[in-house]
């Protein structure tokens, strides 16, 4: 069960495509269900969802193109040397290195800047600026930055160096003064795509300086266009999914020894897209939040599998050792939290000195998804707080902290994550503004996330053969979620830990129809559930493939105590036809009365679950059973609990004179279990 405040978005019913469409594109049922749902039904829009007619634009649409590409060869021409001023993340690493393999391809002497995640942070500065110069730099190329590189831009001609800047991040309202601006979010760009990555902007520049030979440049380049592209979360639709879908066959099949030898290191050796965002992207950012981005670098650039082992080793002792540090922070963080009132603050702020900052932005992804409200968290740089902010829901951080910024600190950033700068004497006054902000914007209770299911269906509909077809709507990501579909009323038939108890495998069953499914993130013992409970899932399907064996799995996204099956077994409890798995022991008595007293008044079953599931794992039925002796023995007041909802509220009343205990054995509850308990 997940932590989170989650409701559900499942379509009630289903459409048709007009038959004409469904035979002119050989589609399925489970295809068709998806499109109906998200309103996809026109032959065109039909045609594109399935990846057909995808749209191709010449790259000298973007604003600047040819003064960008006029530039370069002019330099080349001349044999001059280039600097490609890249980027810490993925995005930023990718473009310097497609950037910089081409210019080497053609004999230009070219170096690579990578600013320091720690010290420099993000985009150019000054300092270095004038090393480039010293050595003997006349022209800088960025990738992944430099769109408000304003300042930086006239340093750079004082120190006799010229500029082209290839960006995809949002201008401000002046642009650098230099050689070329090329960015699609320029307000006088006429560029269809403006959701390219900055590696999507540094290949469809590299297309310009090769005259369009697209083909090629993919054949050489699609693993990192991809790498990129899929990191820096971009969406996945229109021109974007026409070259993800070229470069996915190229990352499965690179040639680059050090993508290889990393995927070898985190067992994807044919890495597809799916396995950038958790294996890949995490390996390659780690460089940069635990020491050098530079080391990341090396790895794409490693000129033999030998070297790239040695690199690849490097980066995932890295990533382990961002996984022990980000543990150890997110442990601080949520004993601090635990004293900030996040019910009626409904936001967090937190500050320790000791906090590297590189992870902050991870940990502070964690606490606001397990919260359901905003977080901001903040470390010590050179006497000056700096920090990352993430929202927990749709909630627009970047305007509440830039409202409580005002006149005390600097912030940029998006919706849903942010960065801010902030002198020491200036915190506590930031941070009661930012929670006057969110207590009066955000529900008593938070944020609520929402997983938008595109059908229910039964475990007939899911098999090999329409998992399969799936594939058609893909590749999937920002703008083209994967499919997700609900399934109520499943038995859990068996339940396990895996993956060194960090994930769970189960075993689900409706009818004559089984499938497995895991979990990820939640061990067996912590996810709430015991073998023989009934389900609600949240789940998306793919093919899994194991030792040569290939199966439909499931991969959940979350689950919820189906209410319809709860209230059959609790109702035929009440009449005396119920088992005896449903009678809570006296432990789980004594950890579900413990997590009553200690929870706020009005406290639903659902809710209530999730604290006592934090920590033993209990039944749900077991659950409503000890509620209703406790109902019944005086400890909580209100009707007897309704299993077919969760909004029952949960009052306490006085508890019993010291020393006394409540003789639960004597309800009518355990009456029916023919069973003797006290608490």
């Amino acid at each position: 069960m997940s932590d989170k405040n989650v409701k559900w978005s499942v379509p009630v019913g289903a459409s048709r495509l007009r038959d004409n469409i469904r035979t002119e594109f050989n589609i399925g049922p489970l295809v068709e269900r998806v499109l109906v749902s998200r309103g996809i039904t026109e032959r065109e829009d039909v045609a594109l969802a399935l990846g057909i007619g995808l749209p191709a634009y010449d790259p000298f649409l973007m604003k600047d193109m040819d003064r960008a590409v006029a530039r370069i060869r002019r330099e080349i021409e001349a044999g001059g040397s280039i600097t490609v001023f890249g980027d810490y993340d993925v995005d930023g690493l990718t473009s310097a290195y497609i950037l910089s393999d081409w210019l080497e391809s053609r004999g230009v002497t070219c170096s690579v800047y990578i600013p320091e995640r720690e010290g420099e942070g993000y985009g150019m500065n000054r300092d270095a600026l004038e090393r480039i110069a010293a050595g003997g730099t006349k022209l800088i190329v960025s990738v992944d930055n430099g769109i408000n590189a304003v300042e930086e831009a006239k340093a750079a001609l004082e120190l006799g160096m010229e500029m082209v800047v290839t960006d995809h991040h949002t201008p401000g309202e002046v642009l650098p003064d230099c050689c070329a601006v090329v960015d699609p979010h320029r307000a006088d760009c006429p560029y269809p795509n403006k959701h390219l990555a900055g590696v999507g902007v540094a290949f469809k520049l590299l297309c310009a300086l090769e005259n369009g030979d697209e083909a090629s440049l993919m054949s050489r380049y699609g693993d990192m266009l991809a790498l990129g592209t899929i990191a820096d979360v971009c969406e996945v639709t229109g021109e974007n999914r026409r070259l993800l879908t070229a470069a996915e066959p190229v990352l499965k099949a690179t040639k680059n020894y050090g993508l290889r030898a990393l995927g070898a290191k985190c067992s994807c050796p044919e890495p597809g897209l799916g396995d950038i965002g958790f294996r890949l992207a995490p390996r390659l950012n780690a460089a940069g939040r635990m020491g050098s981005a530079a080391d990341a670098l090396k790895l794409l650039k490693s000129p033999d599998p030998a070297q790239a082992e040695a690199n690849a080793e490097l980066l995932c002792h890295a990533n382990s050792r961002r996984q022990s540090v980000e543990t150890k922070i997110l442990s601080e963080a949520a004993d601090m939290a635990a004293e900030e009132s996040v019910d009626i603050n409904r936001g967090l702020v937190l500050y320790s000195e000791n906090w590297k900052l590189g992870v902050l932005g991870i940990v502070s992804a964690k606490l606001a998804e397990k919260h359901g409200v905003p977080v901001i968290m903040l470390a010590n740089e050179n006497g000056m707080l700096k920090g990352s902010a993430r929202s927990g829901g749709d909630y627009d951080i970047f305007s509440a902290m830039s409202r409580a910024a005002e006149g005390i600190a600097h912030c940029g950033g998006h919706r849903a994550a942010a960065g801010i700068k902030l002198a020491p004497e200036n915190f506590s006054e930031f941070k009661k503004r930012f929670y006057a902000i969110t207590s009066s914007e955000i529900p008593f209770g938070g944020l609520c996330a929402c997983i938008e299911a595109d059908a229910e269906v039964e475990p007939s509909d899911i098999n090999f053969r329409s998992v399969t077809e799936l594939e058609r709507l893909a590749p999937f990501g920002q703008g083209n979620r994967q499919p997700v579909f609900c399934i109520r009323d499943a038995k859990i038939s068996s339940l396990a830990s895996m993956g060194e108890g960090k994930h769970s495998r189960l075993t689900l069953d409706k009818g004559a129809g089984r499938l497995s499914a895991v979990w990820f993130g939640s061990s067996a013992e912590k996810l709430g559930f015991r073998e023989n409970d009934f389900a609600d899932i949240i789940f998306t399907a793919d093919i899994n493939e194991f030792r040569g064996v290939k199966n439909v799995r499931l991969t959940l996204k979350d689950m919820a105590f189906s209410f319809d099956r709860a209230a059959e077994e609790y109702c035929r409890l009440l009449s005396g036809e119920g088992s005896c798995r449903c009678a809570p022991c006296r432990d789980v008595c004594g950890v579900i009365w413990n997590a009553v007293k200690s929870a706020p008044d009005g406290v639903t079953p659902q809710a209530l679950m999730r604290r006592v599931c934090a920590v033993r794992p209990v039944g749900y039925l077991e659950l409503l059973a000890a509620l209703e002796a406790f109902r019944e023995a005086g400890l909580i007041t209100g009707t007897r609990i309704d299993p077919k909802t969760s909004d029952e509220v949960i009052t306490l009343v006085p508890a019993p004179p010291t020393g006394q205990k409540a003789a639960l054995w004597d309800t009518e509850i355990f009456r029916a279990f023919g069973k003797e308990q006290a608490i």
